[in-house]
């Protein structure tokens, strides 16, 4: 089974999809989300206020509420746990 990682109240992400993390307010990023349509756009900030973004390899992107230092840190976390990190 895969690497999860808890982004918020009930929101969880596959570690191993994930290829970016990025501040939600930059204006590159909210272009993003606006042109990968809402199909592809899952929101796991549950009320909170959007903080990042991930882009996942499928090309869906998520929105959740952790900073991306945050978010950054549990992704680490997750790899010295797997026995990953260097």
């Amino acid at each position: 089974m895969g690497r999860w990682i808890v982004v918020g109240k009930g929101g969880i992400l596959a570690v191993d999809r994930v290829v970016a993390v990025a501040r939600a307010n930059s204006a590159p990023i909210r272009r993003l989300v606006e042109a990968v349509g809402r199909e592809r756009v899952v929101d796991l900030t549950f009320g909170q206020p959007r903080q990042a973004v991930v882009v996942l390899d499928s090309g869906h992107v998520v929105a959740v509420s952790l900073t991306p230092e945050a978010l950054l840190g549990r992704l680490r976390a997750a790899e010295v746990e797997n026995g990953r990190c260097k």
